[in-house]
């Protein structure tokens, strides 16, 4: 009878390893992704891009007028980033002053978005994975242990899961206006582009496309309010009601640019036209430019701005379920 109970207890607990332990294979086959596997694609990755050069506008020779580009500016220093150049790593790693940040650009959606360079106080060298997420760019750090979605603006594998990234303000605007108005602006170029490469950053970032631009309103389920470029014929400003923060959204598809901003609570904004880039006056006579800077110079009076940036319509829908198209 002893030899009996020996027996089973050991059966039994040889069972219940077996049954509580996966196999290796087991758990290599289980998905690292937070989001659905079957929307991702996995390619090589693309260069690493850090200490960007610069050239200054009147040096910029292949460029066209209707080329675009973010527009960024931190610490009185302006940085335009041409999509034709963007296309080619798709990321960069920049700093100004004590700020890092990333330009990214997918030629897919047609989306180009800064972030921080900055996650959890750590600075992250980022990098186009060479994934893609519903066909857009999947960012990584070098080693390619964490992932981030350029569009959903998380991340989306790894650590990364915990460590979403924040946007850096930037707008997307074209390489006219930047001559036009932005004269002092600092231009990143790629100075090893071949004719070949040249040629396909031009197909890729055609400015010949219906872009949108839109605005992300986070809850229990995150809501894109999105609004066609040719909405903007001229100087237009749209209101978007949350239940927190009212959001103007104002874009000029003339100067081609776009940009959006939360309304300072009991403020009354309206346009400023023929003053760009000053934009905004509120009832008191304070004005804002572009960039949500204070003609003033106060900083704190400098506006803040929801999560915002340009895209195809068709990413618009891929991504985002509850959409609202504004006319």
């Amino acid at each position: 009878m002893i030899l009996r109970c020996i027996v089973l207890c050991f059966i039994f607990f040889s069972c219940k390893e077996n049954i509580d332990t996966p196999s290796t294979s087991t758990m290599e086959e289980v998905s690292l992704w937070s989001v659905d596997e079957s929307f991702i694609k996995e390619g090589a990755p693309f260069e690493y891009i850090e200490n960007p050069s610069f050239k200054a506008v009147p040096e910029i020779e292949d460029l066209a007028d209707e080329d675009r580009l973010l527009l960024v500016k931190i610490e009185d220093e302006i940085r335009a980033y041409p999509y034709h150049y963007l296309n080619y790593s798709e990321v960069v790693n920049d700093r100004i002053g004590s700020i890092n940040y990333v330009a990214s650009y997918c030629p897919q959606t047609k989306s180009g978005i800064c972030f921080s360079g900055v996650v959890n106080n750590e600075k992250i060298p980022m990098i186009a994975s060479g994934y893609l997420f519903k066909d857009n760019l999947v960012l990584s750090d070098l080693e390619r242990e964490n992932f981030w979605s350029q569009m959903l603006i998380t991340g989306i594998r790894g650590e990364s899961f915990y460590k979403n990234i924040s946007k850096i303000y930037s707008f997307e605007t074209s390489w006219e206006t930047v001559k036009k108005y932005f004269p002092q602006a600092k231009v990143y170029y790629q100075n090893f582009l071949t004719e070949k490469s040249n040629l396909l950053n031009k197909k890729n970032t055609s400015s010949n496309w219906s872009s949108y631009i839109g605005v992300l309103e986070y809850g229990i389920e995150t809501k894109a309010y999105v609004f066609n470029h040719t909405n903007f014929a001229e100087l237009t400003m749209y209101e978007i009601f949350e239940k927190k923060n009212n959001i103007i959204v104002v874009g000029d598809n003339n100067k081609k640019f776009f940009t959006a901003f939360y309304v300072p609570e009991e403020a009354n904004l309206k346009l400023v036209k023929d003053k760009f880039p000053v934009i905004l006056e509120d009832d008191n006579g304070n004005m804002w430019d572009v960039f949500g800077e204070s003609l003033g110079g106060n900083k704190e009076d400098k506006l803040k701005s929801p999560v915002f940036y340009n895209a195809d319509l068709w990413a618009w829908e891929y991504f985002f379920e509850n959409i609202e198209e504004r006319q």
